[in-house]
């Protein structure tokens, strides 16, 4: 089973988002320096027990991807390693699922040296599969147990289709494994925390003003939706975290937002599940910049509705 321990240490997290995706540059100085000391101090002190790492395949360089960890977990933080490859990649085919197979078990095999209370191995970012959403349990099946024959002992982080979405967990049926930690991710109503994303496109890309919450119903609908997670991992007796949320913020009234922020944090709270906003290092989340002489800030107000500590800016 998932060590209540390790539970308690998976309540308040932050998404590393550009680390290793989108790195400004492919190179050494970006994989040694995106992170300094001073953001591990800030982390800390703001009350972040947990780092989801996101890492996307091609830029997984072992030897920094370890530095990263041995670095992160020198802090007291538990990481969740988060595999972020582009997420309709898995549905192209065997060949493609095969070569994932391969991939985590010599992954899992490299990891293993790290204690397994300070690491998780999250088998897929965002699974889509919209056309035969039940066609990902098989696959998350044989990942699974690739994984687990290279590392024992260390906790699964499993995800269902549609994006990791909440609907995807609900579809799920548990792994025949103990060890394992259920994700959802949470962005509703994805027309206000979406509105303007020029990554989205369509009429939610086009929106603007979108208000939160806009209707009176909406106002308890975070709190159903996180109830109806907590409900499934009651029935199913297994542990669930959310791994993923946050509002785009350009184009969301301020204190719309951050209303919505405090509202998921405060519902999972109330359901004793563990979160982890996105992210650290982009805007939905603490929009973390160094400016020319070294100096760390994050959007402060999103920190206070998340209930972490504002120490201040840090040098």
């Amino acid at each position: 089973m998932v060590s209540p321990a390790l539970l308690q240490k998976l309540a308040r997290g932050v998404n590393i988002s550009r680390w290793f995706r989108y790195p400004a540059t492919d190179s050494e100085q970006h994989y040694r320096g995106f992170v300094i000391d001073a953001d591990l101090d800030l982390l800390v002190a703001m009350g972040v027990t947990t780092v989801r790492l996101a890492v996307d395949p091609q830029y997984m360089h072992l030897q920094y991807l370890d530095e990263a960890v041995a670095r992160l977990t020198g802090r007291g933080l538990v990481v969740v390693f988060d595999y972020h490859d582009e997420s309709r990649t898995i549905e192209t085919g065997p060949a493609a699922v095969e070569a994932l197979e391969r991939a985590w078990s010599a992954l899992a095999a490299h990891l293993a040296h790290v204690p397994p209370d300070r690491l998780l191995l999250e088998i897929f970012n965002e699974p889509v599969f919209d056309e035969d959403p039940a066609a990902w349990f098989p696959i998350r099946r044989r990942l699974a147990a690739a994984i687990r024959a290279a590392a024992p002992a260390h906790t699964i982080v499993a995800g269902g289709p549609n994006w990791s979405s909440l609907d995807g967990l609900l579809a799920s049926e548990p792994l025949d494994d103990d060890n394992v930690l259920y994700t959802f991710h949470f962005y509703e109503p994805f027309e206000f925390t979406h509105q303007g994303a020029p990554w989205v496109g369509g009429a939610v890309g086009r929106m603007r003003n979108i208000r939160y919450p806009a209707t009176p119903q909406q106002t308890g609908h975070v709190e159903r939706r996180v109830a109806s997670a907590a409900e499934w991992a009651r029935r199913h007796n297994v542990p669930v975290w959310a791994g993923e949320f946050g509002a785009y913020p350009p184009h969301a009234p301020k204190n719309d937002r951050l209303r919505w922020l405090y509202d998921v944090r405060t519902a999972l709270e109330r359901h004793g599940i563990g979160w982890a906003v996105w992210s650290y290092d982009e805007s939905l989340g603490l929009d973390r910049v160094r400016d020319e002489t070294g100096t760390i800030q994050v959007d402060w107000d999103s920190v206070a509705a998340l209930g972490l500590r504002a120490p201040g800016a840090v040098a």
